[in-house]
């Protein structure tokens, strides 16, 4: 670090004479806060940033705007519709079967992704060795008049239902069309509501003091089930909440998944079925991450978990 560092402040770093590994191909980076993504990628179109995040308000008007200095790479990042199960109105698995079968993942990932993501079929990302292809079954297909028929066997849902998400991240519309979509499909009285900001939003999940369905999702740190499953599902496994699901039974299984040697993470098929019986939170999509460039990026190099690379940025 070039200087001290000062809270929403920038943060450059400047190589290091004595790396011993390979040349970086940038002597200095500068790391800039916003609070905005949209604002972020305004900059990069003005050319007053050079890297930033698509916000998913932006992914349909992107390559429009950016041409081939959009890149979209595959990650082992996933989405879920966190649910309260803190609430006893989410104690009843078919209630959330049901609000997971209500959602039309496609259309939203046409609509708002630009067809950049994928509907999930499991509870772990595609792209990690072993992901039980379709382990989600009829639950994670859109059926809304079966969604309806299992609400009603249920018993209903009952008074208004809140989606809170993070201000600030380009996710309005995603929450937007979910909130629309357990409307016409339920009949539920569906709204979605962020916060000023993701500190907020994250005080409100780790408090459990939310009372309706919210963001939820991980982008793992290398390319395994087990970087995502205890992170969810492990108590203190790094993020806290996110699906509030904490069973011995889990716990144990993914144990002896871990002593696995043949590292092809099949052994996590039985963590996956555990979770599966249990439902407890909605799969929405097996992400990609997207990124655009200014016109002083000649290419944008990739990590193996779908991030850019900086220090191997080839400038112009």
């Amino acid at each position: 670090m070039t200087g001290d560092y000062v809270e929403n402040e920038p943060i450059t770093v400047s190589a290091y004479d004595g790396f011993k590994g390979e040349a970086p191909t940038v002597n200095e980076i500068t790391f800039v806060p916003y609070t905005d993504s949209e604002t972020a990628y305004t900059d990069v179109l003005a050319g007053n940033l050079d890297v930033a995040g698509v916000p998913a308000s932006r992914l349909i008007q992107a390559s429009s705007d950016f041409g081939d200095r959009l890149y979209s790479f595959e990650a082992p990042g996933i989405s879920f519709l966190g649910l309260p199960l803190w609430n006893p109105q989410y104690q009843d698995v078919r209630v959330r079967q049901a609000l997971s079968m209500a959602i039309d993942r496609q259309t939203i990932i046409d609509r708002i992704y630009g067809g950049t993501y994928t509907p999930a079929t499991a509870w772990t990302p595609a792209i990690e060795p072993g992901t039980p292809v379709g382990i989600c079954g009829e639950y994670c297909d859109y059926d809304p008049d079966a969604a309806k028929a299992l609400l009603a066997e249920a018993g209903g849902f009952s008074g208004p239902l809140e989606i809170t998400y993070p201000g600030g991240g380009g996710l309005d519309p995603l929450y937007e069309a979910i909130a629309n979509q357990l409307r016409q499909n339920l009949g539920i009285d569906a709204t979605a509501t962020p916060t000023a900001d993701w500190a907020e939003f994250l005080q409100k999940r780790t408090d459990a003091s939310l009372t309706g369905p919210f963001f939820s999702r991980w982008g793992a740190l290398y390319p395994s089930q087990q970087a995502t499953l205890r992170v969810f599902f492990i108590e203190g496994g790094g993020c806290a909440n996110c699906i509030p699901f904490y069973s011995p039974q889990v716990s144990a299984a993914m144990q002896t998944a871990d002593a696995d040697l043949t590292g092809d993470g099949t052994a996590y098929a039985d963590v996956q079925e555990i979770i599966q019986k249990e439902f407890p939170a909605v799969p929405l999509f097996f992400e990609t991450y997207s990124y655009v460039t200014s016109e002083r990026v000649a290419d944008l190099v990739s990590s193996p978990v779908g991030n850019p690379t900086y220090r191997a940025i080839q400038l112009r």
